[in-house]
């Protein structure tokens, strides 16, 4: 959680410098969440709806490529879901007559989960690294549909057991706009 917290904390640093762009964004997800056990490979239970959400913020760059930071958290509260939430670098490209913006993050953070439910649950958490890529489609200057994202994060953990998430999900992104200054009036 300290790795989300120093994200966000980077995001609203960052968000006073000009011309940068800060967005939101909100999805919902089907995940699922996984465990390896002694560094075996991951086993996924079963699938489950999750809900999530976060923000990015732009770096000023005058190029049809964009790089960035991105926080972002998703919550599965089924019995096999889990929490993720993780800080990553965010690289992405913005044809200028087609709307449809493609990109990549690689980051980390943490995953957390319940393996065994109703019968000997144990919580695992541990740190993760994460990879995802997606496709946005504007639809205005300030809206953006997520039509999908896939990724997956996972790690190990320091006793024996680690998990992980594999995500697929679709939402909406809303990217704000800078202040413009009040023109100044005629004398």
């Amino acid at each position: 959680m300290l790795v989300f917290s120093l994200g966000i904390a980077s995001l609203t640093l960052f968000s006073s410098a000009a011309e940068a762009q800060v967005s939101a964004y909100g999805i919902v997800a089907l995940s699922s969440y996984g465990f390896s056990n002694q560094g075996s490979s991951f086993t996924f239970n079963s699938d489950t709806a999750s809900l999530g959400g976060g923000a990015f913020y732009n770096f000023p760059i005058h190029s049809r490529l964009t790089a960035g930071i991105d926080g972002r958290i998703l919550y599965g509260p089924a019995s096999y879901g889990g929490t993720t939430a993780d800080v990553a670098l965010r690289i992405g490209f913005v044809p200028t007559r087609i709307r449809l913006r493609p990109y990549f993050e690689i980051g980390g953070g943490v995953v957390s989960a319940v393996s065994n439910p109703g019968f000997a649950p144990q919580r695992v958490t541990n740190g993760a690294a994460e990879f995802l890529g997606g496709l946005d489609i504007r639809l205005t200057d300030s809206v953006d549909l997520r039509a999908i994202e896939y990724g997956a994060a996972a790690g190990p953990s320091n006793n024996g057991t680690g998990s992980g998430v594999a995500f697929l999900d679709a939402g909406f992104v809303y990217h704000f706009r800078p202040a413009q200054p009040a023109s100044k009036p005629k004398p």
